[in-house]
């Protein structure tokens, strides 16, 4: 590491200058509150339980700084990030060899895999040296940042790593005890100051002592108390023994279930807890406690954490000490207290502790799918595995559960991958048991079978707990695995990854068409709406159509439709997997009436596999024929949603194939492929608008919501608005009704001429639309003005476009409300529209029946 003198001096506006340094590299992570485990922490605890006569009654509201959502999953990626930038800065360093050295490192796990990383990003190699009992997944995560890693005995790291320093003349960047590495590590409570202003106090969970140390120093001078936390069992709670006696222990042997937090203190980070009394003081609490608070948090703020991360809120609820600390101090007025969840379990995190099953798709920014609440639940409320005998009593058998729920893990991941994840790509498995009655062996012996390989194994964590969401379970298991974030820069990836496959579809405009949409409605247009009697608006508004009309298969949804088979045949290859094998050949799958199924077909042919599409038997047979056209076998079903299912179900559970399901809508990887032509639209509005001009807005269609949601993150941070449109017959306009509801709307049963926007928005693409800073609003219009703005395109801009295509622009043209939100918006300046034309798939006869 660098010499001592060139560090930073160890205070606060070190920390801050730290944070400058390190802030593009690492995630602003977010900060959770639950007001039920504020309510928790601040009710007295039961003295039959507790054992306290008069247990305190402090007022604590509480807020989580969520670093298991860090890069690595862990706040040990802000330490070594820092470490490694300041190495590139020390003079001489660069211009000796410094990035062909290297760095060297030794860790079990997240310093490693954080080292790894940051040396990844800077160009220069490093070496991990790690112990050899370390689970085979954190040294596939280590090796997968590139790092060259070193397995030795567990009491001859330090030695090893020496060796290799001296070998390849490389830097060794230690885990905790340096002052880089704190620094760094601080900056994790400079921004929990910054998101949550309040805060009275902070815990940190405490084992060398880098993260406790680092988030002191960010709180010196003002006025935010610091206190660390530790697990007592067998001598774990290092520091607060050495608190009692004034010295640094400097040996630590415990197998507490926190085994994050077994690291012995540094000299560095003792001198600032203790010394310097940075630190207000130490708590520690029992297994049985973090235990209970680990599942707390699963359940109340719905993520999944290791123990370690759990013992903060453990001392906030079970600690009396810290509990009448707070009460004598703060008072009725209470605390605000905030709680650093340090690291994931151990590489990922789990949300959604809902129905069952349940999956969900991560929060923007993160690469995470949660599962949670995974069970043997048959639909019938019954359970795999559970037998009633006569007696009334339960027969429970541990095989039977364990597969039941690993096949349904299986089948959630698929249908939230759209079939680009399976068990194979399993981060971290964590196991609860209740009642299991030795039977360790049966559910064993199942994991094994799943997972014959146990260096390709997942990780896995095995916890007992006293009762799971039914009594009659006596195993479940969550999984944790990945897909793409929601965000922009997503987007962009999904475009690269595209290009050359599409059309850059052209961009038009017609003055004709402004100059109606810039004039006032007729006041007999308005009778019958909220602004009846009132002086219609007058918006200037220049629309420029981006017409995916013209783009292959005559739609939008061939971009969806790519992305999503590329990245998953990119995923397969860097799995090691041969995506052409053709002992398991693959083959892509889909249902659709229409555009979709066009899409798939075309995106498989060109790459060359094979597409099954299931179809309803009554879609019109133009859409039939072009699908077939593409080369894809079509399978025919039953009007319905669970018709079609069936046969899709079918088809995936084929033997033979890995059969890979390509959703219409709703998935991160079609929906950022929808939303690549926001970014087209974006870069032609400016090759297209003179001067200094620029987009302002962009509406497009939403039926199943891909399309909306994809193009309001291609806007993210760029300040143009995105807005939804949509038919009002029959209910078709379920998003704008979900907006004002409150809740998405799960069914439609609408024959809008509009028929493909008849389709629910699925629940990926509602939690971006239902955010007002991605759309700003959805509006619907009548039949009749559908048919008018198709007609008013066919003759003035000579080009065929379908009805849902239209709805848009009868939007723009006919509802009040959106023509004054525009109003408003740009008063007497021209507001410069983007409109997406989604796709130009109608038949003739039909067009001609629809417009006269």
């Amino acid at each position: 590491m660098a010499d001592l003198s060139t560090c930073l001096p160890l205070t606060r506006e070190s920390v801050i200058e730290a944070h400058k340094v390190i802030k593009p590299l690492v995630h602003l992570t977010p900060v959770l509150r639950s007001s039920a485990l504020s309510k928790l922490a601040s009710t007295p605890q039961d003295p039959t339980v507790s054992g306290v006569a008069n247990p305190a009654k402090p007022v604590i509201r509480l807020s989580f700084k969520c670093e298991n959502l860090q890069r690595i999953g862990a706040f040990k990626a802000r330490g070594a990030f820092y470490a490694v930038e300041k190495l590139k800065q020390e003079p001489g360093w660069l211009e000796n060899g410094g990035l062909q050295k290297g760095v060297v490192g030794f860790s079990s796990g997240n310093h490693a895999q954080a080292l790894a990383l940051a040396a990844k990003e800077s160009g220069m190699p490093a070496y991990i040296v790690m112990p050899d009992i370390v689970r085979p997944n954190k040294v596939a995560a280590t090796k997968g940042y590139g790092a060259e890693v070193t397995l030795c005995d567990r009491f001859e790291r330090e030695a090893v790593a020496a060796k290799i320093v001296a070998e390849k003349g490389a830097r060794l960047v230690p885990p905790f005890d340096h002052p880089d590495i704190i620094l760094g590590q601080g900056t994790a409570g400079l921004e929990f100051q910054e998101q949550v202003k309040e805060l009275d106090a902070i815990l940190a969970p405490a084992s060398g002592g880098g993260l406790l140390s680092g988030v002191a120093l960010s709180c010196e001078n003002t006025g935010i108390r610091v206190f660390g936390v530790e697990p007592e069992f067998e001598g774990a709670d290092d520091i607060r023994r050495g608190f009692q006696t004034g010295e640094r222990i400097t040996f630590v042997k415990s197998d507490t279930i926190a085994d994050g937090l077994l690291g012995v203190v540094g000299v560095h980070t003792w001198n600032l807890i203790y010394t310097r009394k940075l630190v207000a003081a130490m708590y520690a609490v029992t297994e049985d406690q973090i235990l209970e608070a680990t599942r707390l948090i699963l359940e109340r703020l719905k993520v999944v954490v290791e123990p370690a991360s759990a013992v903060a809120l453990a001392v906030v609820l079970y600690n009396e000490e810290f509990r009448a600390m707070v009460e004598r101090e703060a008072g009725e007025a209470g605390w605000d207290v905030g709680i650093v969840l340090s690291v994931q379990l151990p590489a990922g995190s789990t949300k959604g502790f809902a129905n069952y099953p349940h999956g969900r798709i991560a929060p923007a920014g993160s690469r995470t799918l949660y599962i949670s609440g995974t069970s043997s639940r048959r639909a019938d409320g019954t359970f795999d595995g559970v037998t009633v005998k006569a007696d009334g009593s339960l027969s429970f058998s541990a095989e039977e559960q364990t597969t039941a729920i690993l096949k349904k893990i299986e089948a959630i991941i698929k249908q939230a991958t759209g079939g680009t994840g399976g068990l194979e790509n399993i981060i971290d498995a964590t196991i609860f048991l209740v009642n299991i009655t030795g039977d360790y062996a049966g559910m064993n012996a199942v994991w094994n079978s799943f997972f014959p390989d146990a260096n390709a194994a997942p990780a896995r964590t095995t916890i007992e707990v006293k009762a799971l969401p039914s009594p009659k379970l006596i195993v479940e298991i969550k999984y944790i695995s990945t897909c793409p974030s929601l965000s922009r820069t997503s987007v962009q990836e999904a475009a690269h990854r595209i290009k050359g496959k599409l059309h850059r579809t052209p961009v038009l405009s017609s003055s004709y068409v402004d100059s109606i949409a810039s004039s006032p409605q007729t006041t007999a247009a308005l009778k019958g709406t909220p602004w009846e009697g009132q002086e219609p608006s007058r918006p200037r508004i220049h629309i420029l159509f981006k017409c995916e009309n013209l783009q292959k298969v005559g739609a939008f949804k061939p971009r969806g439709a790519f992305n999503a088979m590329l990245r998953y045949l990119e995923e397969q290859k860097a799995q090691g997997n041969d995506p052409t094998d053709q002992n398991s050949p693959v083959r892509f799958v889909t249902h659709s009436s229409g555009n979709h199924a066009q899409g798939v077909s075309l995106a498989a042919k060109e790459l060359g596999y094979p597409a099954h599409v299931v179809m309803p038997s009554i879609s019109m047979p133009g859409k039939i024929a072009a699908t077939k056209d593409y080369g894809a076998t079509v399978h025919f079903s039953g009007p319905t949603p669970p018709e079609r299912f069936v046969i899709v179900d079918r088809l995936m559970d084929e033997p033979g194939y890995r059969s890979v399901f390509i959703p219409p809508y709703d998935h991160p990887d079609t929906l950022l492929g929808q939303g690549t032509l926001g970014l087209e639209l974006q870069e032609q509005a400016d090759e297209l608008l003179p001067g200094s001009e620029r987009l302002h807005g962009i509406i497009t269609p939403c039926g199943g919501g891909g399309l909306l949601s994809g193009v309001a993150l291609s806007c993210q941070g760029t300040g143009i608005k995105v807005f939804g449109a949509e038919p009002s017959f029959e209910g078709a306009d379920d998003c704008r009704r979900g907006l004002l509801a409150g809740h998405r709307v799960e069914q439609v049963r609408s024959l809008t001429i509009a028929d493909g926007l008849r389709t629910p928005v699925g629940e990926i693409p509602w939690k971006i639309i239902s955010n007002t800073d991605n759309v700003q609003g959805v509006f619907s219009v009548t039949e009749d003005q559908i048919r008018s703005a198709l007609e008013l395109v066919l003759q003035r801009m000579k080009i065929v476009i379908e009805p849902s295509s239209a709805v848009p622009l009868a939007v723009v043209l006919y509802n009040e409300d959106f023509r004054r939100l525009i109003e408003t918006q740009c008063g007497d300046s021209t507001f410069n529209l983007g409109l997406v034309i989604s796709g130009g798939n109608v038949e003739l006869r039909r067009l001609a029946e629809l417009v006269g």
